[in-house]
């Protein structure tokens, strides 16, 4: 979704979001599985480190569009990243996701330092009012 152009309560109520899941461990792969089952959201974007996860998950769900690098945050397909990377791997997707202006769903904790949480807070702070932030 570019910079700027938001999502209203009703827009988002009449279609599916499109979500990109970065981190694909066990929560990770839950909350795709969840996205599914609901029918509430498409995920239609994979991010994780290790190839060989990604690939699997991308072939197990029918997804895609496959990332192992930041181009993941420059989708314009993406509009909400969900975080599921280890707790201290958290703020950095955090940052990137707001910065690319996507609606973001971190897991918690939210960080595991107080540097990372001031940044993050921070950042959540500059950011337009219609980016919906949810931990």
């Amino acid at each position: 979704m570019p910079a700027g152009k938001g999502l209203g309560d009703k827009e988002m109520s009449d279609r599916k979001i499109k979500v990109g899941i970065v981190g694909l461990g066990h929560n990770g792969v839950a909350h795709l599985c969840a996205h599914e089952k609901l029918g509430l959201s498409e995920v239609v974007a994979l991010c994780d480190r290790n190839r060989e996860i990604l690939e699997k998950a991308g072939r197990d769900h029918g997804v895609r569009k496959l990332y192992t690098d930041d181009s993941f945050f420059a989708d314009p397909d993406v509009e909400a990243i969900s975080i599921h990377t280890g707790d201290a791997d958290h703020a950095e997707p955090f940052l990137k996701a707001l910065h690319a202006g996507k609606h973001v769903l971190v897991e918690k904790p939210l960080a595991n330092s107080e540097d990372d949480v001031r940044r993050m807070v921070a950042a959540a702070k500059r950011v337009t009012p219609r980016l919906k932030i949810q931990i």
